[in-house]
């Protein structure tokens, strides 16, 4: 992880962003004098102040999921809220295209040959049940 946070991608994805679930010109008001510059919110106690990429992967209710989303390298997750058979998906998904992504040097840890067996069970009961939440 120490490793990861290093990388100049995910610092910039970590700059802190204010996110208000009701954005509108109802709910936040600006500066006349510089719009970039709020001056006031409504509804405030939905707002915070959270690192970019915890949102990444919402998706906007007014927006549908690709049939098939394109392959991408920097596939974001959020292993917060999915468990912890999502955690080490991400863990070795992240070990296996470590130098794909441009990381330096080698990834920090060798899972066993049990430890792979078992991620390759995981993975198969997991990817189906993911692309059945992006139907629902």
């Amino acid at each position: 992880m120490e490793k990861l946070a290093q990388d100049t991608r995910i610092q910039d994805a970590a700059t802190p962003a204010l996110l208000h679930p009701d954005v509108n010109e109802r709910n936040i008001y600006v500066s006349t004098e510089e719009p970039s510059i709020i001056t006031g919110l409504l509804d405030w106690r939905s707002a915070s102040i959270e690192p970019t990429f915890i949102y990444a992967n919402e998706t906007p209710d007014f927006v549908g999921l690709p049939e098939e989303p394109e392959e991408n390298p920097f596939e974001k997750t959020n292993s917060r809220n999915k468990g912890e058979k999502m955690h080490r998906s991400a863990t070795r998904h992240t070990m296996s295209r470590w130098t794909e992504l441009g990381l330096q040097g080698s990834y920090p840890y060798s899972p066993t040959e049990e430890e792979l067996k078992e991620y390759v069970r995981d993975y198969d009961d997991f990817e189906p049940l993911q692309r059945l939440k992006t139907m629902a």
